[in-house]
């Protein structure tokens, strides 16, 4: 995730026509008093996590919004390039952090490989396909998903019958596709 906000940090400030050392000093004034052109380049090579008050100073400094600073679609919108939010786990796909991050979503993630984690993924991956789906193959697949991620207080066996529900409708929808 550091790389993705350093992408943003870089071109907000390029955007707003900043050099690192006039974002530096707008951190500073923000409250974060070691914030340097060493910092801001660090961050903007991936090199440095950010904290969430620095995020949010950030935000402010590039007079953006947190969006724009945290958004794995970047600051175009067009990026597509899954995201890594933890070490030895699999990437999200941009799409799917996106909307996480802008509270379109409130996935079930529990970090430890758990079959819904894998299962949201693979929706998500499958459902933005370019070719198109009919209406209601892609509006079951959908619902599936939004289910699946809502599944938090569901047993284990009830959520791999949806699980296999889910799967099937997929299937159902890559058949009509083709």
């Amino acid at each position: 995730m550091a790389d993705v906000v350093g992408d943003n940090v870089r071109a907000l400030r390029l955007l707003r026509r900043l050099t690192q050392d006039d974002l530096a000093a707008r951190m500073r004034h923000l409250g974060h008093p070691s914030w340097s052109r060493a910092t801001v380049s660090e961050v903007e090579r991936g090199g440095r996590n950010v904290v969430i008050d620095e995020a949010l100073a950030l935000a402010l400094a590039l007079s953006a919004s947190l969006r724009d600073v945290l958004s794995p679609r970047g600051v175009t919108g067009r990026e597509t390039a899954p995201v890594d939010f933890a070490e030895g786990h699999r990437p999200m796909p941009a799409d799917f952090a996106d909307r996480w991050i802008t509270g379109q979503l409130a996935p079930m993630l529990r970090w430890e490989n758990n079959e819904a984690d894998r299962l949201v993924y693979d929706v998500d991956e499958r459902l933005d396909r370019p070719a198109p789906a009919p209406a209601t193959a892609q509006a079951a697949a959908e619902s599936l998903a939004t289910a699946l991620i809502a599944a938090g207080s569901m047993t284990d066996e009830d959520r791999r019958a949806l699980a296999a529900q889910m799967h099937k409708a997929l299937d159902e929808l890559e058949e009509t596709t083709r």
